[in-house]
């Protein structure tokens, strides 16, 4: 269901370097659907202005309901809906991931579904509200690791895009992302900019890595309230013929009143090439007010998904995990 395409990037040399093109990364993790950033860069040895506010807007998917919010063991909110769903096959088709693998397994059987509506999403946010169709197959299909496959009444993308998650949860907001690729080329370089500086900041796991240029991957912005985010995944590389490393980091930093750019999280993970986690970026939404991003991890151990939660200015967590498993 998973596959990695880094289509562009940008390489910044040292934290604040003048940006050039790497190669192209073997990967493993991204979404057919997503288009990976572009960052086009043409303000070498020139300052470079501060970046414009964003004009991200949050669209709301449904009207808002009362919402649940004890959370299950795992750290699934009943407001989410029982399960989530990631595009199978085809857009019609969505791999059902439990939100608590250790309820009721009869409250995630396509029959338990049939006929409920479900919320799509992506990166540009709500994408469509769709039904789980009323009669679904009498042997369920299942993925590689024996979940269920939900078939959805979408037989075609809905409004030309496809999708990355649904919920059935009918009060959360879809956010609709800035991606860099959007921004005017001196824009798209300060910011890349910025985001070398913001990793170089971060403690350094592995001294291989000191000093080493960052790719910039990855780095989308919205705007919810008054907080302004920007979500960002960079690595470096060190090249050994043999064996090559690589560090990759997922950082998420909030801007302060004087639109200085601040990390609120950050997530590094070191290793081989072929074995180190992959992250990536699928959505996000608003509940209750406060945002949460859902991220996929590629690792060994198999595809797995987590939900981040800002609780608090500057405050964020993973609030949940599920999936996994290597078919």
């Amino acid at each position: 269901m998973v596959t990695r395409a880094w289509r562009g990037m940008m390489l910044i040399d040292g934290a604040v370097g003048c940006p050039k093109l790497p190669a192209m990364p073997a990967s493993r993790l991204a979404l057919r659907q997503i288009a990976t950033l572009a960052l086009v860069a043409t303000a070498c040895g020139r300052d470079v202005p501060a970046v414009a506010r964003e004009s991200t807007a949050v669209r709301q998917v449904v009207d808002p309901e009362p919402a649940a919010t004890v959370p299950a063991p795992s750290g699934w909110l009943p407001a989410f809906g029982p399960v989530l769903l990631v595009m199978g096959d085809t857009a019609a088709e969505a791999i059902v991931v439990p939100g608590d693998s250790t309820g009721d397994a009869g409250a995630w059987a396509p029959e338990a579904l049939a006929g409920r509506t479900v919320h799509l999403l992506d990166r540009g946010g709500e994408v469509a509200a769709v039904t789980a169709r009323p009669e679904q197959p009498p042997e369920p299909r299942v993925d590689c690791l024996g979940r269920p496959v939900l078939h959805l009444d979408l037989p075609q993308p809905a409004g030309g895009r496809a999708w990355t998650a649904g919920f059935f949860g009918g009060a959360l907001s879809a956010i609709a992302f800035d991606s860099l690729s959007g921004l005017a080329p001196r824009d798209s370089a300060a910011l890349a900019a910025s985001i070398a500086r913001l990793a170089s900041s971060l403690p350094v796991r592995d001294q291989s890595f000191a000093g080493l240029p960052f790719t910039v991957v990855d780095a989308q912005r919205f705007t919810a309230g008054d907080a302004r985010v920007l979500v960002a995944y960079v690595v470096r590389r060190v090249n050994r013929e043999a064996d090559p490393l690589q560090e990759r980091t997922l950082l998420i930093a909030e801007a302060d009143p004087a639109g200085q750019w601040n990390v609120a999280w950050h997530e590094r993970s070191t290793g081989s090439e072929d074995e180190i986690e992959g992250n990536e970026l699928l959505g996000g939404f608003l509940l209750q007010g406060h945002p949460w991003l859902l991220v996929a991890r590629d690792a060994s151990a198999g595809v797995s998904w987590s939900l981040l939660e800002r609780s608090a200015p500057a405050q964020w967590r993973v609030r949940w995990t599920g999936g996994g498993g290597v078919c």
